[in-house]
């Protein structure tokens, strides 16, 4: 019995006691297998100890109940040609919890992120990740410098079985040069941040040091704190993207309290709310200090009044060289912007103005204020006027009662039995292609891609019938590509086509073509795009919507059937509608829509009682039987 009790405790002993990772082996060429036996021995504490020479390691698995310590000196290097895998990271851990990631003096786990941007040499992606945190809980990092990675030094998000992470600790982490993000933030509840650095990110959008961005409307941005730590040198300083959750998300918490954020374009990036029904909750930013702003301060989109609230205390906000509005909001929802306050804080605005406000949408501004200190070029300081700045930007009615007229598919019918093969310029995003096709005669749909992004073509299309039953999916993977169209009986066929952040032209007309523009179809870098369009008979106004991107002016005219212009708005930044009054309504006519110039990417739609189809030449434009 003595002798049993003796074995017992020498086992838990060594359970609890330090091992050092190179009892397991140590190969100086390739030592992925010695630490991750080591890890998986079930011992508690594992020291990666200084052999002298770098550890070359592939990707590496953790586990519950874990203390994964990296001695003084050691260098922890991603084995070059390694992480073939998109999702290949240095250190993941699945559904797991209780694990200390922590180094000892000078530690450094290092990835090789030019080799990984070399397309050449690995498949594109943006998630070959440093660290790696999936369904986990009660996890501590802390004391380590994590350089290089393909994505981002540390990715908090959902597990296969567990929902998001909690009670997350990171401290005294240094993050640098990754590829994607310094931090991605997607679903967690308890996160605390204290005295990290997460710097110099740069290869892939959004590039931000630190980035909150559920992906889905079930995750949470709960219970953050972010203390004296410092993003600098990053593409975007901060991002708070968490526009996908609703009202009925758990509410956002993340409190910023003595942070740095230096450089940024912008600094602050943020999308509230995708939604008119916005996640409540609030983001504090408390003593944060934000200066080396290249385009502004900050770019604040669909904050909503209702929804969750932004504050800045005790903060300053500095736009000197700047070439952009130091905060320049956004709204591109039918419901007013509000929610966003000042106490205590003050703006260096240098020689640009304090705000900018884009109506996208027809929505006002409301219920933003307090006090907000700015510091002028000049020297001179004032307090800002909210009251002014909400007068002069009030909801516009006429915008936001802009309405489309209703179509079914399978009552249309080509105008003209011999089309023309004129071809499109770029559309971005998602919109609807239909085209009528007769019992056995085959036509050849021809598009052409083009990137935007670093990330390859994969171009989604699913086929449908004209009341929607879907027929088939293809994907668009290479610049050219033509798509063989054929049915047993005449009659429409939808493309519902999301080019993600790629572009697609359409390259072939036939009769019996257009785009069903509906919805705000988009378009990236078209000046001089053309439309043809139906107007009916009996049709007094012809009305058009044109939304440009915020900071992306975009002009438009419209053109009557003798070639003149009816109307024509010089570029805009702002949400209109462009409008035309027939001098004879009495019989249809073919109209045409142009888009003389345009800075980078906008949408636009027809409004109601217009058919909204348009047409790439007049030839094939598709009518109401």
């Amino acid at each position: 019995m003595k002798y049993i009790w003796i074995l017992f405790c020498y086992a838990f002993m060594s359970g609890a006691m330090a091992e050092n990772a190179s009892q397991w082996g140590f190969d100086p060429k390739d030592a992925t297998a010695c630490l991750q036996k080591a890890i998986d021995s079930g011992a508690r504490k594992i020291v990666v100890d200084n052999t002298g020479s770098d550890w070359l390691v592939g990707p590496i698995a953790l586990r519950s109940d874990l203390e994964l310590v990296f001695a003084d000196g050691v260098v922890l290097r991603a084995l070059p040609g390694a992480f073939k895998g998109r999702n290949d990271c240095f250190f993941q851990a699945w559904d797991a919890a209780n694990i200390t990631i922590r180094g000892e003096g000078n530690a450094v786990l290092k990835m090789n992120k030019a080799d990984y941007q070399d397309e050449s040499r690995y498949l594109h992606s943006e998630w070959r990740n440093s660290l790696s945190l999936r369904g986990c809980e009660n996890v501590v990092i802390r004391d380590l410098k994590l350089e290089g990675s393909g994505g981002d030094g540390i990715y908090i998000s959902n597990g296969r079985r567990t929902p998001g992470c909690r009670n997350i600790t990171i401290e005294n982490v240094i993050a640098v040069d990754h590829h994607r993000q310094g931090i991605s933030i997607i679903s967690v509840d308890g996160l605390r941040i204290k005295n990290c650095q997460f710097n110099n990110t740069s290869g892939t959008a959004p590039a931000a040091g630190i980035d909150f961005e559920p992906n889905s409307a079930d995750e949470w941005i709960a219970d953050c704190v972010i203390e004296n730590t410092v993003f600098k040198n990053n593409v975007l300083g901060v991002c708070i993207s968490v526009g996908v959750l609703t009202a009925n998300s758990k509410p956002v918490s993340v409190q910023f309290r003595d942070c740095r954020f230096d450089g940024g374009a912008p600094v602050l990036f943020s999308i509230a709310s995708r939604t008119v029904t916005p996640v409540k909750g609030s983001v504090v930013f408390e003593r944060c200090e934000f200066t080396g702003a290249k385009s502004g301060v900050a770019l604040i989109n669909n904050l909503l009044k209702g929804g969750f609230e932004m504050k800045f205390k005790d903060c300053i906000l500095d736009n000197r060289g700047a070439h952009g509005n130091a905060i320049q909001l956004s709204s591109s929802l039918p419901v007013d912007f509000g929610g966003l306050t000042f106490e205590g804080t003050t703006l260096k605005t240098g020689n640009k103005p304090a705000f900018g406000f884009a109506n996208l949408s027809g929505g006002g501004l409301s219920t933003i204020g307090g006090d907000l200190n700015l510091l002028q070029a000049n020297g001179v300081e004032k307090n800002f006027n909210f009251e002014t700045f909400i007068a002069a930007n009030q909801a516009n009615p006429e915008l936001l009662n802009f309405k489309t007229l209703s179509l079914d598919p399978g009552n249309l019918k080509p105008l003209a039995e011999n089309g023309r093969n004129a071809a499109s310029k770029r559309f971005r995003g998602k919109f609807k292609l239909l085209q009528y096709v007769e019992t056995n005669k085959p036509l050849t749909l021809k598009f052409k891609a083009k990137q935007v992004s670093k990330a390859p073509l994969n171009i989604q299309v699913e086929v449908k019938d004209a009341v929607g039953t879907p027929v088939d999916q293809f994907r668009i993977t290479k610049p050219e590509f033509s798509y063989d169209l054929k049915t047993s009986a005449s009659g429409i066929r939808l493309f519902e086509i999301n080019t993600g952040g790629q572009t697609l032209e359409l390259a072939s007309g036939h009769p019996g073509q257009a785009v069903w523009v509906d919805t705000r179809t988009g378009m990236f870098v078209a000046s001089g795009a053309e439309f043809y369009f139906l107007v009916p008979a009996g049709v007094e106004t012809v009305k058009v919507e044109v939304m440009p991107d915020v900071g992306e002016p975009v002009a438009a005219a419209l053109i009557s059937p003798d070639g003149k212009t009816a109307a024509v708005s010089k570029p805009q930044p702002n949400l209109y509608q462009l409008s035309a009054a027939r001098r004879d309504a009495s019989k249809a006519e073919i109209w045409k829509l142009r888009f003389p110039y345009v800075r980078e990417d906008f949408r636009f739609r027809l409004g109601a009682p217009l058919p909204p189809l348009v047409s790439t030449a007049p030839e094939n434009i598709l009518v109401q039987k």
